[in-house]
């Protein structure tokens, strides 16, 4: 393994796609041997990876390897050219679980990680987020929450990493929503969360950004901004359908809307006005099917208007 997964990473950078396309295979291959095989369906489980500890101590040499090329990226060109290496290398980190209960390990790699949270390349973003969240001690979330609100309202940030920093939160509303059945957020992380959201619609007009803050919204189920705040914060932006990421962002704040409504209304919206509104209430009605106390029968779905 030490001798072939330094091979993969040099043949990401080959001119020939056929030999960065086997690279990639061969990489994916490895990934299982390196950590370990799924044990759960759910990908982001803990239970499907090892600790950030036992796979430096396991593999110290691939360990070494990566850090060095996480370390050789110049923040500049890595956010808007990431080497090669950079999707394949995050892709493992994510599979790894923080180490309990201390995490000097992955706070060492986060420190490498986060600058990629304004990378230009979506799938980049996404993954940083991730793995910055993931790798943070469940006591110290709420720091990290009260870190990244208040960082989005720098006003030297660039769209990315804005939209970079919200897609950590909403990994971090996650996290600590799963943590508890009855978890509230404090009343700081609420004003905090509440003043970047107002300083995002002021300050950066784009769908996928305005997406971002309405999915955290619905993780938080409301405690973070109520669905009507969340409603009214974007009911004068005028986006335009060519923009990207508007067809994501009508969605979810149609999902917003639906939800503030009873089963009843809600079974007796009109879905033929949009893919979206259609998508969307598919989606609520789903979470409203799957709720143990909800009232949802086969006749309900008489009252809804179906048109060809």
């Amino acid at each position: 393994m030490d001798a072939i997964v330094p091979v993969c990473l040099r043949s990401f950078f080959s001119p020939s796609w056929a030999v960065r396309n086997a690279a990639l295979q061969l990489f994916g291959v490895l990934v299982p041997r390196l950590i370990g095989q799924k044990k759960v369906a759910d990908d982001d489980s803990d239970h499907n990876g090892m600790t950030v500890s036992d796979f430096r101590s396991r593999w110290p040499s691939i360990f070494a390897l990566f850090k060095s090329h996480l370390s050789s990226l110049d923040t500049g060109r890595g956010n808007t050219r990431p080497a090669q290496t950079l999707v394949p290398i995050l892709s493992l980190f994510c599979r790894l679980s923080r180490n309990v209960p201390t995490n000097d390990d992955g706070s060492e790699i986060v420190e490498l990680v986060r600058p990629q949270l304004g990378s230009r390349v979506l799938c980049v973003r996404r993954m940083s987020a991730f793995f910055v969240a993931k790798m943070c001690p469940i006591d110290r979330l709420d720091r990290l929450f009260l870190w990244l609100s208040r960082s989005v309202c720098h006003r030297t940030n660039t769209s990315n990493r804005v939209h970079g920093l919200l897609l950590t939160i909403l990994n971090v509303v996650r996290i600590l929503v799963q943590s508890s059945n009855t978890f509230d957020f404090a009343e700081e992380l609420k004003q905090a969360f509440c003043k970047a959201a107002c300083f995002v619609t002021d300050s950066f007009c784009c769908p996928v950004i305005s997406s971002a803050v309405l999915d955290i919204s619905l993780a938080s189920f409301g405690l973070l901004l109520t669905h009507l705040e969340a409603t009214q914060l974007f009911a004068s932006t005028g986006y335009s359908k060519w923009e990207p990421g508007y067809s994501s962002w009508r969605k979810t704040l149609k999902i917003v809307d639906f939800r503030r409504l009873s089963t009843a209304d809600l079974l007796s919206v009109s879905t033929t006005s949009s893919l979206e509104t259609l998508e969307a209430f598919l989606v609520v009605l789903r979470e409203r099917a799957l709720n143990p106390n909800a009232t949802i029968s086969f006749d309900d779905f008489s009252v809804m208007q179906v048109s060809d």
